[in-house]
């Protein structure tokens, strides 16, 4: 018996690994494929997008994996079924428990593996693709700016450069902003060049000249400068996404922020709605465990309707995820929502094994379903 449970424990976490593959490629690739323009625009080799794709693994692993556990648990005893191997365990006196434990096992591990994924991976990976999207900006738009021709770069603002120098500098830029109906700006400077900090991309022009037109009074005047350093918002439109998010912030400095709240580019309600994503996404593991107990000893399945089962299944886990998701989109505003986020999981999870305990209480040798 302990061969055959090490056998389905084998065969849950290839199940598992092969479903995780083929949706968290999907969900990477499609993410990955949302930068497709700017990688290209900004001249990117090949090795980027593989770059931003291992960023986007441990995000992917935290939605996908609990899932594709659910999908293995359902297709093994699918084939545990289909080759009479239930029906022979039961009839040999074999308990529910000694089948299920190996499952047990491999929930606790996949929950184990998502918790730390969620505090201390995912947090480091999303801020290296943050990093990596703005360098794309920087790249891109230091391309754009000095290939010699007049670029527009939004609506009514024009950009033009001359060579670009080793150093990253754009030699003779010049920018017409047309955006403001009640005025006109053209910056000129000598060189330039475009950089990134913290939180923000700037434009850093060297000695030059900002010209300013009113087209309500007609006046005019002009200013020279050795250095000056642009607002974002002059190359671009401004950004969000520039800013470091609750997502790309380390969960112990989270913590920090919500006990003692600094920074002024989220709110608490931000703040707190990500802590409780990062630690209630290891309790649904364990929701899916009792799904399948549930769907596997609590419900009674005929041969011929057992093909649902794996349906039924998928809609059950989607449906618990949904909630808990309606719920986390609540926390930021309600107290109440940060509660319920931890108890509605759990409660699902009492739910199904209640269910699937009451139903098993049969003599030992009689088939569970």
């Amino acid at each position: 018996m302990y061969l055959f449970q090490i056998r389905i424990f084998r065969e849950i976490a290839l199940r598992t690994a092969l479903v995780f593959v083929i949706l968290g490629s999907v969900a990477s690739s499609t993410q990955v494929l949302g930068h497709i323009f700017a990688m290209i625009d900004a001249g990117s080799n090949i090795l980027v997008p593989l770059e931003l794709f291992f960023y986007l693994i441990p995000t992917v692993a935290v939605m996908i994996l609990p899932v594709a556990f659910l999908i293995a648990c359902i297709s093994t005893f699918d084939r545990m079924d289909d080759s009479w191997e239930t029906i022979v365990l039961a009839a040999t006196g074999v308990r529910p428990v000694t089948v299920v434990f190996p499952i047990i096992l491999f929930a606790l591990a996949i929950s184990a593996f998502v918790l730390a994924i969620s505090i201390y991976v995912e947090p480091i990976a999303n801020k290296a693709e943050r990093d990596k999207v703005v360098s794309f900006k920087v790249d891109a738009l230091t391309l754009l700016a000095s290939n010699g021709v007049m670029q527009k770069t939004q609506a009514n603002l024009y950009i033009r450069g001359g060579a670009l120098r080793d150093d990253g500098q754009i030699q003779d830029i010049f920018i017409l902003d047309r955006r403001s109906p009640d005025d006109e700006v053209i910056y000129f400077a000598e060189t330039g060049k475009i950089i990134k900090d913290q939180s923000r991309i700037l434009l850093r022009l060297v000695d030059g000249s900002i010209q300013h037109h009113s087209h309500i009074d007609g006046t005019s005047y002009t200013f020279r400068f050795g250095e000056y350093s642009s607002e974002s918002e002059v190359v671009f439109e401004r950004d969000d996404k520039l800013v470091y998010q609750p997502r790309q912030i380390a969960t112990f400095d989270l913590v920090a922020k919500l006990n003692a709240f600094e920074g002024s580019y989220q709110s608490k309600g931000e703040v707190r709605k990500e802590l409780v994503r990062r630690f209630t996404d290891w309790i649904y593991p364990f929701v899916y465990l009792a799904v399948v107990l549930f769907l596997v000893y609590g419900v009674g399945f005929t041969r011929t309707t057992r093909k649902w089962r794996m349906t039924i299944a998928i809609l059950i886990g989607t449906v618990a995820k949904a909630v808990g998701l309606i719920l986390l989109g609540k926390t930021g505003t309600a107290q109440s929502a940060t509660t319920m986020s931890f108890v509605v999981p759990v409660a699902l999870l009492l739910i199904f094994v209640t269910i699937a305990l009451y139903r098993n209480q049969r003599p030992a040798g009689q088939p569970p379903i």
